[in-house]
């Protein structure tokens, strides 16, 4: 669903590996920004709506903490825990963790 003229947006930046036919590097995606909103809940909504090949970890909902654990910015953090308020001012770029396949 594409994002509506005036409707406050958050730029996120993920890095992809080279499978499947999609190639290395950084890919952009705008999401409407909802309040409250973590990380995880952009990804989800990337995936739901703008690109079903992104894909990452999270196990949260079933009482596994960690899974969904990433860099965001360079600092590491759990995406279901980390809102996106905190970096709406500047792209969050997000990156598995390098010890994570």
């Amino acid at each position: 669903m594409p994002v509506q003229l005036g409707e406050q947006t958050y730029r996120v930046r993920v890095t992809r590996s080279a499978t499947n036919g999609i190639s290395t590097g950084v890919q952009q995606f705008e999401v409407a920004l909802e309040d409250r909103m973590t990380v995880l809940d952009a990804l989800f909504r990337i995936q739901r709506e703008q690109d079903s090949s992104l894909s990452f970890r999270c196990a949260c909902r079933v009482g596994m903490c960690g899974t969904c654990a990433m860099s965001v910015n360079g600092i590491p953090a759990l995406a279901c825990k980390t809102r996106v308020e905190c970096w709406k001012r500047i792209p969050s770029t997000s990156r598995p963790w390098p010890i994570c396949p």
